[in-house]
Formats: structure tokens, C-alpha cells, sequence
């Protein structure tokens, strides 16, 4: 009895064998074909001609222009507003705002001083016309629980605007 790679190999070699012997086609499945190519063709309808492309023309009608600016681009700039980058940046001005927390104010003769925390811990005491955030916020006025700054911020059309930002002690920062 045959074993291991020449069982195997005597086995392909029948099968192939047999496989070739059988006949092309069995006759039900000759006559299948042969009615189906013996049939017509169906027509295929030609493909519709596209209607002509009419570009629709935009008037205003006394509403506002759609692609001209809404202000004139002399407008745009607000007198030449500009944050100064010739500046140092203080280390507060890596942070924003939102970032930072009023931790309470320190009064000596007659000055306040806010102490600003920031994300990492640590506490810097700041004073007026001292800057923080990252839109060049200036401290203005130093209050018991509130800081004021002016920020000034792009306006969204080439040029910037300053803004009014107050910075208020948490309640949770009093611990």
C-alpha cells in the first residue's frame, strides 16, 4: 500500500485523469446556449440630448451685494490698531485667559497687585499695565476679586478691535 507524497501524487494524477475523459458539454446545455445567441438583440434608446445650461444671473434688488465686502477695505484696520510685537512677552502672555485664575490681591502703600495662578501652579504677582493672555490683554484696573484688562483681538477683517476683558476670583480659589 501506497503512503505519504506517492498516494498523493497517484491520486492527482486520476483525478485529472478522469476530469479529461468527460465529454465537452451535455446537449441540454448546448441548445440552452445556442437559443439564447439565436435571440435579438433588444433596441437600446438613445440617450436624451441634456437641456442647454442657463447661468442664473444674481441682482441684489436693493438687498446687500452678496460677493462685495459688507465694509469698504479702507475701513478694515480700525486706524492702524496693531498688537506690538516689538515688545518682550511677559510669562503670563503664553497662557489665556480662560487658562488663568484670580487667586487674590495683595494692597501695599497705596498699589495693588493681582496674583494670577496659572495651569502649572504657580503664582505671579502682576500689577497695572502689566500684560496677559494671549491677545495682548494690558491690566487696567486691579479691584478686590476682579482684574480689567484690554485685549486687543483680530476683528475678523484684516485688522483689530480691543476689547473689555475682566478676569473675577473663583470661589474655589480661596482655599
Amino acid at each position: 500500500m501506497m503512503t505519504g507524497p506517492r498516494w498523493r501524487y497517484a491520486t492527482c494524477v486520476l483525478v485529472v485523469g478522469l476530469a479529461g475523459c468527460g465529454s465537452d458539454a451535455s446537449p441540454d446545455l448546448v441548445r440552452y446556449v445556442e437559443r439564447v445567441d439565436a435571440r435579438p438583440a433588444p433596441a437600446i434608446d438613445a440617450i436624451p440630448e441634456p437641456a442647454p445650461y442657463v447661468p442664473y444671473r444674481y441682482t441684489p434688488g436693493g438687498r446687500r451685494a452678496i460677493f462685495t465686502p459688507s465694509t469698504p477695505a479702507s475701513a478694515a484696520g480700525n486706524d492702524g490698531l496693531r498688537p506690538d510685537r516689538s515688545r518682550p512677552a511677559e510669562p503670563l502672555e503664553a497662557y489665556s485667559l480662560d487658562a488663568l485664575t484670580l487667586v487674590g490681591v495683595l494692597r501695599m502703600r497705596g498699589a495693588s497687585q493681582a496674583l494670577i495662578k496659572t495651569p502649572g501652579g504657580i503664582v505671579h504677582r502682576v500689577g497695572v499695565g502689566a500684560y496677559l493672555g494671549q491677545h495682548d490683554g494690558r491690566v487696567t484696573a486691579i479691584a478686590a476679586e476682579r482684574v480689567s484688562l484690554v485685549e486687543i483681538v483680530p476683528d475678523g477683517q484684516g485688522g483689530y478691535t480691543q476689547r473689555d476683558t475682566v478676569l473675577v476670583a473663583s470661589s474655589d480659589s480661596r482655599s
